[in-house]
């Protein structure tokens, strides 16, 4: 079986991020780490406000409409009017227009813009949280900017500050600022475990082209549309595989007088043969569990054919799926294969690796395939094998 087994779902990459020092007054350079929505930020410098800025910035340029959303889970700062939080900038010259939202050093949060290049920063509000249940929130439509915070518990935003208007252009940047609010060398920090974008241009691409140009989206390799790239889906955030049965999957059969201890060979990626010796309790099979014990979606099934005994291929099947170790095989499929109609099917002779991929078998060998679509999500599958070749014969025979 190949098909997708589930890893995670991530925010915007760190690849995509860059850092930067603005402005005079910077007394230790300052850094960041970011990792699958976690993140640090650390930075020095004078203030964020009046006509021009000094801080450390977390940044990557974007383009159209964008909402960031952001937890912060700690600021560590000496001085009452240290500041760190989300940051829309129109360009990286200290006296540059942003609109900002901030956590600060005195345990307040507030919001504060500067409407042009130059002009005097604004203070629109200022409000008291526990910094431990903060998440902060900034929004571009057009030139409208709009800023809410909600508490751990909360289910809604809360609109807090002002809205402002501010010409951005075709292109600006968003990230995260710090700045110590001091001259000295002791650095702020800040910590988070989530940074949310939502963006227009990701739902307005429309070529894969258009969505890889944006650094805030992704493109789904599964479902061939455009994301923000935190929100992309679990099939499309998960990993491409040419089997979901990796190293140290357990096989194990039933309705299986004997297998001559060749159940392995089903799924080793060899073309050495399996075995089944019908019993009269049913119709035979096989039941595997991945060894990664993680959900994965099947997309297809290959079969390649034995060494022998033409008249054992299976050539009816039922496939089953399971969401938990002791819970109910659900049918997945069931159908004739295709080979069944094939009357001289080659043999696959001499045990040799089985090079596949997602997208297609090995030609180099035999096999027939079958594929699936709208299938949900399982832990362990059940393969059984209604009909062989021959109805007859007393086994079932293939190699992988």
């Amino acid at each position: 079986l190949d098909g997708i087994r589930v890893v995670s779902s991530t925010s915007s990459s760190s690849k995509n991020f860059y850092g930067i020092d603005i402005g005079s007054g910077i007394a230790s350079a300052g850094n960041f780490f970011f990792d699958s929505g976690s993140w640090v930020v650390l930075g020095t410098g004078v203030d964020i406000w009046g006509n021009s800025d000094s801080f450390h910035y977390m940044y990557m340029p974007t383009t159209g409409d964008i909402t960031i959303s952001m937890f912060v889970s700690s600021f560590t700062a000496n001085h009452p009017w240290a500041k760190s939080g989300p940051m829309i900038r129109a360009s990286l010259s200290p006296s540059s227009a942003h609109y900002s939202a901030f956590v600060l050093g005195n345990g307040s949060f507030t919001n504060q813009y500067r409407q042009c290049d130059g002009c005097t920063s604004v203070n629109d509000q200022t409000g008291v949280i526990s910094l431990s249940s903060v998440w902060l929130r900034t929004k571009k439509t057009g030139n409208v900017l709009e800023s809410f915070y909600k508490g751990i518990s909360d289910a809604e935003w809360i609109p807090f500050g002002g809205t402002a208007t501010i010409d951005y252009g075709e292109s600006f940047y968003i990230g995260i600022a710090v700045t110590s609010h001091s001259s000295t060398t002791e650095l702020a920090s800040a910590c988070g475990t989530s940074f949310e974008t939502t963006s227009s241009v990701c739902s307005n691409a429309i070529t894969e082209s258009d969505c890889i140009s944006s650094s805030l989206c992704q493109w789904g390799t599964i479902t061939e549309k455009c994301y923000d790239s935190s929100k992309l889906p679990q099939e499309d955030a998960s990993e491409i595989m040419p089997s979901i049965f990796s190293a140290g999957s357990t096989v194990e059969t039933f309705n299986c007088a004997d297998t001559d201890e060749t159940e392995i060979y089903a799924i080793d990626g060899m073309t050495d043969s399996f075995t089944c010796i019908k019993s009269k309790n049913g119709d035979p099979g096989l039941i595997i569990s991945p060894s990664h014990q993680t959900m994965s979606l099947v997309t297809k099934m290959r079969i390649y054919a034995g060494r022998l005994c033409p008249l054992c291929d299976p050539v009816r099947y039922k496939l089953y799926g399971r969401k938990s170790t002791f819970g109910n095989f659900v049918e997945i499929s069931g159908n004739d294969l295709p080979w069944k109609s094939d009357k001289d099917v080659a043999r696959n002779f001499f045990p040799v690796p089985i090079h596949s991929t997602f997208s297609s078998g090995d030609n180099a060998l035999f096999f027939t395939e079958v594929s699936f679509e709208n299938v949900e999500y399982y832990l362990d599958y059940k393969v059984e094998f209604s009909k062989t070749r021959a109805p007859q014969s007393s086994s079932i025979t293939f190699a992988e």
